[in-house]
């Protein structure tokens, strides 16, 4: 398995969009109330962010995304002494939602190249991988190694990671129910702070700029089968008008 030993940058650049019942005791029904109140403001800040994005047009009418990214990657593998590989990487996405999705990936690392074709219509999917060294082809059963359901839920794990900064929506690919946990301050950035699980245990923290309700940062973390603590975290700026749409051109 590889694990991630240093930041990836990413510049998005998104080319086009189309458009049984019980009594409560008080302490229950308090308790209750302030996650309701959670709730509900968390669903607030996230109607101004869809709000602060929508230039041209608005993130409930999008209905088709195409969506390219250019990455910089380092791993580390312990399985061979530590080796350390690093890449360039151009991923493009392109969707009609909710359960179309087509993802060509091409990775230029110091040990290889591969390109693999991903498409998903439904409950139907397909993969194809193409592995060289030197330019010369290597076959590689890639597209085997996972079962159709391992291959699915890990696409639209990456279509959410993609395109959650960019439309604000997690119902497609990764249903998340928000609340609101408070604020934090840091120089002069005050951040609103909205919470979300999975039904896998991950938890993500949504952070964003309680003026401009763009999103600054999100946090993902997770424990494993190892009882091992995981933390990802992505930073968002340089916020640009593209296809209609304020979106955050660099992520680290």
């Amino acid at each position: 398995m590889y694990k991630v030993a240093l930041e990836s940058l990413l510049l998005i650049t998104v080319i086009f969009i189309n458009v049984l019942v019980a009594q409560e005791n008080s302490a229950g029904a308090a308790v209750k109330t302030q996650s309701d109140s959670a709730k509900v403001k968390a669903e607030q800040i996230l109607k101004h962010a869809r709000e602060a994005i929508s230039k041209k047009i608005k993130v409930e009418d999008i209905k088709s995304l195409l969506i390219n990214i250019k990455s910089s990657e380092q791993f580390v593998v312990p399985t061979r002494q530590n080796q350390v590989i690093q890449g360039n990487i151009e991923t493009e996405f392109g969707l009609i939602l909710p359960d179309k999705i087509r993802q060509n990936f091409s990775g230029d690392y110091t040990t290889n190249q591969s390109t693999s074709i991903l498409v998903l219509n439904g409950d139907r999917f397909s993969r194809k991988t193409n592995v060289t060294v030197g330019g010369e082809p290597v076959n590689v059963d890639i597209d085997n190694i996972d079962s159709k359901e391992q291959n699915i839920a890990r696409l639209k794990y990456d279509t959410f990671i993609n395109i959650f900064p960019v439309i604000l929506d997690a119902t497609y690919y990764a249903p998340l129910e928000f609340r609101y946990t408070g604020a934090t301050e840091s120089k002069d950035i005050r951040a609103e702070i909205l919470e979300a699980h999975t039904r896998n245990g991950a938890k993500y923290n949504l952070f964003f700029d309680a003026k401009t309700y763009l999103l600054l940062m999100m946090t993902e973390s997770w424990t494993n089968k190892e009882n091992k603590s995981f933390e990802n975290k992505y930073f968002y700026s340089d916020y640009q008008e593209k296809g209609g749409l304020l979106v955050a051109t660099k992520i680290i």
